[in-house]
């Protein structure tokens, strides 16, 4: 989970967040495609279709309007976060340890790894009065709260890809956030790119 926040805190700092949103966001082809390697499970053909427009649909919002896509190191990071977040839902889940409690330990030595992280950047900028609260209620609320709903729901549902394409609504609810709060326009070829990724 380190190297998921990771890749996508670079990504953010690079591209507009709706964009990193909806490209990290193809975690659920991953997550399938892991689960299937590794947990055994069996996906439907239409599956098949679906990692094929998830795909087209990333290179629609990568695109934006030009016919020729120049490679770029945040749109890689954006999509490696994506990656990193399925490969570590996959290993929490195939652990033998109760599903909950690999996540929790994940977490943990994950925040352990980001504390060296933070100790060793030379450029470090500590938060000041305001912004603890804001770093708190991310902490607590679409991270810690939101990484325990996911995990009680694939849990529940007892197995990762029946669970994974609801992550595609992600990106709407991002992109939505995104133009409210962070006033970013919205391409049309961010709607088509999204609207093919959520088919």
């Amino acid at each position: 989970n380190y190297l998921h926040y990771l890749c996508y805190t670079y990504s953010l700092s690079c591209l507009k967040a709706s964009m990193v949103i909806t490209l990290a966001k193809l975690s659920p082809i991953f997550q399938i495609t892991l689960a299937v390697s590794l947990l055994q499970e069996r996906i439907r053909r239409k599956t098949y279709l679906i990692f094929l427009l998830g795909f087209l649909g990333a290179g629609v919002v990568v695109a934006d309007g030009q016919l020729v896509i120049t490679p770029n190191k945040a749109y890689l990071t954006a999509i490696l976060a994506g990656f990193f977040w399925a490969l570590f839902i996959v290993i929490a889940k195939k652990s033998q340890m109760d599903f909950f409690a690999a996540v929790g330990w994940a977490l943990l030595a994950g925040a352990v790894f980001m504390g060296l992280h933070l100790s060793l950047n030379k450029s470090l900028i500590y938060p000041y009065g305001t912004q603890w609260p804001w770093l708190i209620f991310l902490g607590v609320v679409p991270t810690a709260l939101g990484v325990v709903m996911w995990v009680k729901a694939i849990d529940k549902s007892h197995g990762v890809a029946k669970i994974a394409n609801l992550e595609y609504l992600t990106p709407a609810i991002g992109i939505i956030l995104a133009w409210v709060f962070l006033k970013e326009k919205i391409s049309i070829y961010l709607i088509i790119g999204l609207s093919i990724i959520l088919i």
